[in-house]
Order: structure tokens, then C-alpha cells, then sequence
């Protein structure tokens, strides 16, 4: 509809009307502020994640203890963000565990306050979980590069098609719209048929885990750049 505006009704309107959008966005989202619950920043997680790094490769040489209930934790009181969830020690990734032994040092005189050479079970599996999510983060980027081209490739593939609906023509820029009416329309199919469906099979309440939705995804994303590539070439 914007595209729309800007190209039969001019540029100045078709910014106007977002601008305004915009800052009925923002009081609304100011409006609500007593609502909101607020939580101290506990600072920055990328700090959190080298202080793991650093204190794992200055304690390298030191051994694991075989009970994992002696490696550092502190109480919720103590927690540098108070009110957070303890994270579960997990046994991957061993090597950033040592970031949580105590040292004698340490225990001598009872200095547990540089997170530079100790750090929490939590902290740890902070940077584990992060680990973990690389191989999924890394498809991520494919996909990325897939749905890019939705605004841009298919742009200019749209410039030489027929868009005309009697006497309305929609704009190139405006055939994304295309993309939000499929998930309009599959949301609901996908809760109310394919789930259910799905369920029978999988035993799973929700019909599909979160990877195997994910890998769905991105099947379907190589058959939407397959039709795009078939489309290019009669272009």
C-alpha cells in the first residue's frame, strides 16, 4: 500500500504516512512503561562470555573435580543479575570448566571476586549454550540469503511482469505482500490440520520439535529459490 502511495500519490505522503505510524508506536510502547517489568542490566554478555575464555585458559592446567557440585556457583543474593534461572552443569565442552574450579589460592584467602579468573556453572553454560547454537545459527545465514532476495531479485523480476488486475496495476515493491498473506493463511492450517496431523506420528504435543520445523523451513526454501530460478529463466 505504501509502495503504492509513493509511486500515484507522491514520496512526501508515502514517508508522512510512516513517520506517523511510527510515533503512534512509540507513545504507545512509552505509554505502557509502568507495565513493564524492569531488570538491572547485569552487564554486557559478550564480557560475560570472554571472562569464561580467559579464566578457562589461565586455570588450563588445573584438574577437574570429579564432582561437579564443587565447581563455583554463587547464591541469587550474590549473582551479578539477581533474580536470573541457575543454569544445570552440563559435562560438554569440559575444557570451559575450569573456569570454575577454585583454586587453592582462591581458598586461602578467600578471594572469589575477579570473574577474570573465576567464573559461575552459570556463566559457563551461558557460553556453552551460545556454542551449541552455532551450527543452527550457521543455517540461519543460508536462509537469510534466501529471503533477501524477496526484496530484491524478486523486485526486479516483478518489473516485467504482468501485474495488471483490471485496471490496477500493483507495484513491484509491493508483491512481498505475498509473503505475509502466505503466513496469514498457513498459520492456521499449519495449527489446526498439520499439527494434529503430525502429531499421530511423532508423539509430540506441538507435532514437529523446534529443529525438525526448522529443517522444514528450509526444504521449503530450496523449492521457493527452485520456482524462482524457473521463473528467471523465462524471464
Amino acid at each position: 500500500l505504501i509502495v503504492w502511495v509513493q509511486e500515484n500519490l507522491g514520496w512526501a505522503l508515502g514517508f508522512g504516512i510512516p513517520a506517523i505510524s511510527m510515533g503512534i508506536a512509540i507513545a504507545s510502547f512509552f505509554s505502557g512503561t509502568a507495565l513493564y517489568r524492569l531488570q538491572k542490566p547485569g552487564g554486557s554478555p559478550l564480557t560475560r562470555m570472554c571472562q569464561v575464555l580467559v579464566a578457562s585458559f589461565r586455570k588450563s592446567k588445573l584438574a577437574l573435580p570429579e564432582d561437579s557440585n564443587l565447581l563455583y556457583e554463587t547464591s541469587d543474593e550474590n549473582s551479578v543479575i539477581e533474580g536470573s534461572r541457575k543454569l544445570e552443569h552440563t559435562n560438554e565442552l569440559k575444557c570451559l570448566d575450569k573456569a570454575a574450579v577454585v583454586s587453592d589460592k582462591e581458598i586461602k584467602f578467600e578471594d572469589f571476586s575477579n570473574p577474570w579468573r573465576l567464573c559461575t556453572v552459570t556463566q559457563i553454560e551461558e557460553l556453552k549454550i551460545l556454542i551449541r547454537m552455532f551450527p543452527i545459527w550457521a543455517t540461519g545465514i543460508v536462509f537469510s540469503a534466501i529471503y533477501a532476495q524477496m526484496s530484491t531479485m524478486f523486485v526486479e523480476q516483478g518489473e516485467v511482469m504482468d501485474r495488471t488486475i483490471g485496471s490496477f496495476t500493483i507495484p513491484a515493491a509491493s508483491l512481498s505482500m505475498f509473503d505475509t498473506i502466505s503466513v496469514i493463511f498457513w498459520v492456521p492450517v499449519y495449527d489446526k490440520i498439520l499439527v494434529p496431523l503430525a502429531r499421530k506420528f511423532t508423539g509430540k504435543q506441538r507435532g514437529f520439535s523446534e529443529l525438525q520445523r526448522m529443517g522444514i523451513g528450509l526444504f521449503i526454501s530450496i523449492l521457493s529459490m527452485a520456482a524462482a530460478a524457473l521463473v528467471e529463466m523465462k524471464r
